[in-house]
């Protein structure tokens, strides 16, 4: 489960990233 769930997180920080 963590090697999905690492990789989206990571995912969803690069995207907030993006944002600001």
């Amino acid at each position: 489960m963590a090697e999905f769930i690492l990789p989206l997180r990571n995912s969803m920080w690069v995207i907030g990233s993006s944002f600001e």
